[in-house]
């Protein structure tokens, strides 16, 4: 039998379950269901709200909707602080 020398190949040919799951399998994005969450977030809050005029415009949006993210809007899976409040409680602030 010939060696498969396609990493992609082995990994589509493994077995995956919730628990045990080290690599993400092509075209099955809720096997990271929290990325998928923060990706459409992210897209359908400032991507598609914003028409960027020049890379510096993106960059200028995309940092301000990233300090409202994180030190003003609750998140309900950490229990309603923001992600910055909820750092700071748990001493994990930088």
């Amino acid at each position: 039998m010939a060696a498969r020398g396609l990493l992609s190949e082995q990994v589509s040919d493994t077995n995956f379950d919730d628990d045990d799951t080290l690599f993400i399998q092509p075209g099955k994005p809720v096997q990271n269901a929290f990325v998928e969450s923060f990706n459409g977030k992210f897209r359908d809050e400032c991507l598609n709200q914003s028409w960027f005029v020049s890379l510096a415009d993106a960059c200028r949006s995309i940092g301000a909707w990233r300090l409202d993210y994180n030190r003003v809007r609750p998140h309900s899976s950490l229990g309603d602080p923001t992600p910055e409040a909820y750092a700071e409680k748990a001493g994990l602030a930088a």
